[in-house]
């Protein structure tokens, strides 16, 4: 009878889940929590969120992930010791039926006792977070039973460093097409023409998009070596660096001379406003999890060209999209004029990239992340 009644009382009850993450940016790794909350049904978990860092605190996307968690969020603070402290707290008080862990950096606190059911994360590369890491909390960010990667490359990562195949489930990022759409692609012609427009860009011109964070990662050096190889040979190509790189590259553009043909775009409203004008995305990254920034620029209509890091391969496979193996300015620039000088070949590859975006669909992954909650 008690074992009657205790599923009897449970018989309804939404599973808790909380979910950690290091801070509430503007990142990848805050948008893919964003999505995975939306999209959660709200009638069978209910979700809380730990943030382990006030960094960001009151910006980002925080009003957005507030939204979605119907305002269940905690903000940890003092000493690494207090913090795990206050986390040990909330598990008390919260019960979890499940810990999610969304930054490698907050997988360590899986060493937190009572928690049968702890799930560890990987976003971006292995190789970044040892650098970050002191070895005693790298080695204790590897002590989950269980992790999610957002790519096979992160995946391959984690079985280098002894971890065990079966322990590591691959769930690729979650993308909301928005330009590719039927109903949207006038705003994108729209947002196209008005962006050209205010960079002084005719019909004819030519425009390479790069960008992101401004993080070593992102390799803008060798994006700028390698537009600068395409102005030599394309005289109608023109580059635009957009998102936070943006700020502290005026002085690196004048010295390189390039300064009437690459436009630097900070993209108040986000970067996904400004993409539409591309005629091709280059990734010049020399890591990466799964770029949020590339499916963005696809779904933007641009024709994408990328290094071969993380997880670009599982989004550019089965395409015509050029996948560069070496980090070379001059073979990168010999892809890039191909394409631009071909539209033919641009409108195909776009083409073929859109019809990717549905294997990132919320319909597609959700049940992956429900799947493994259990």
């Amino acid at each position: 009878m008690p074992i009657l009644h205790y599923i009897w009382g449970n018989m309804g009850k939404s599973k808790k889940i909380v979910c950690l993450i290091g801070q509430l940016g503007n990142g990848g790794t805050e948008k893919q929590l964003r999505l995975f909350l939306k999209f959660l049904p709200k009638d069978e978990f209910s979700p809380k969120v730990i943030v382990c860092s006030s960094t960001c605190r009151g910006g980002g996307i925080e009003s957005e992930i507030l939204q979605e968690c119907d305002g269940r969020l905690e903000y940890l603070s003092g000493s690494p010791l207090v913090k795990f402290a206050k986390y040990f707290g909330a598990l008390l008080a919260e019960s979890p039926d499940c810990a999610i862990s969304w930054s490698f950096y907050t997988n360590a606190f899986c060493r937190a006792p009572f928690q049968s059911n702890f799930i560890g994360s990987l976003r971006g590369g292995l190789d970044i977070a040892k650098k970050q890491l002191s070895s005693a909390n790298f080695a204790n960010s590897l002590r989950p039973k269980r992790f999610i990667v957002n790519s096979l490359h992160l995946k391959g990562q984690l079985v280098c460093e002894g971890i065990a195949e079966e322990r590591v489930s691959v769930i690729p990022n979650i993308f909301e097409r928005r330009f590719s759409l039927d109903e949207n692609l006038k705003l994108r012609e729209e947002i196209r023409r008005g962006t050209r427009d205010s960079l002084g860009l005719s019909d004819s011109d030519l425009l390479i998009v790069g960008g992101g964070r401004d993080t070593p990662e992102k390799d803008i050096p060798f994006f700028l070596d390698t537009v600068s190889e395409v102005f030599e040979r394309e005289p109608r190509a023109r580059a635009l660096l957009v998102g936070d790189c943006a700020r502290n590259l005026p002085c690196e553009i004048r010295s390189r001379g390039l300064e009437n043909r690459v436009h630097l775009h900070l993209a108040p409203k986000g970067i996904h406003s400004v993409l539409p004008a591309a005629d091709i995305f280059f990734l010049s990254s020399k890591s990466e999890g799964m770029p949020n920034l590339l499916l963005e620029a696809i779904d933007s209509g641009a024709a994408p060209v990328s290094t071969d890091v993380g997880g670009t391969r599982e989004i550019l496979s089965g395409t015509s999209a050029p996948i560069l193996e070496c980090r070379d300015p001059e073979i990168a620039a010999d892809r890039i004029v191909r394409i631009l000088s071909d539209p033919e070949l641009r409108d195909r590859i776009s083409m073929e990239c859109i019809r990717k975006l549905d294997e990132f669909s919320q319909s597609c992954l959700m049940r992956k992340y429900i799947e493994l909650i259990g």
